[in-house]
């Protein structure tokens, strides 16, 4: 499972996976080492570097671990309405992720082209299917990061809206 966690407003990509009994993790594409135990569903018990942590999700988007609390947003790039919080209207450039694994197959609009929100941008053939990734947002197309023919993933940055 890939996500985008933002903790205390800086952006971190959270990948987890599953091995045997237990996690591996990866944040930032750093490989990191944790004992993880689910004790309730807002528990969590966390071995890491030898400590243990316990972590408790709270109300309005809040985790605390030990005695810090921190405002986090857990964003998943398949989920329609976590790309939507992820900044499906703000101002600054927004990245475009591939929502599922695919090829590309047309990139409809070329990097400096002005679009509206909805206009499609890019499409990616997925289990036989061709889909329209449309732009979430008015803008600038900026940066163009794969083109016809690239094999993308869950998460992979498409092209970025500025």
């Amino acid at each position: 499972m890939r996500f985008s966690a933002f903790i205390s407003g800086k952006e971190h990509q959270l990948e987890i996976i599953r091995r045997g009994v237990g996690f591996e993790c990866r944040i930032d594409g750093n490989y990191v080492d944790i004992d993880l135990t689910r004790i309730s569903s807002d528990i969590l018990s966390i071995l890491y570097e030898g400590k243990s942590y316990e972590v408790r999700r709270g109300v309005h988007e809040a985790v605390t671990v030990g005695d810090n609390s921190y405002q986090i947003q857990l964003t998943d790039p398949r989920s329609w309405r976590s790309r939507n919080l992820a900044g499906g209207g703000g101002s600054g450039p927004q990245k475009l992720t591939a929502s599922m694994p695919g090829k590309v197959v047309r990139v409809l609009a070329n990097a400096g082209v002005s679009v509206h929100a909805g206009q499609g941008v890019l499409v990616i053939e997925a289990m036989k299917m061709q889909n329209e990734l449309r732009a979430p947002r008015d803008g600038i197309v900026g940066r163009i990061a794969v083109g016809a023919g690239r094999t993308v993933e869950v998460g992979d940055l498409l092209l970025v809206i500025e």
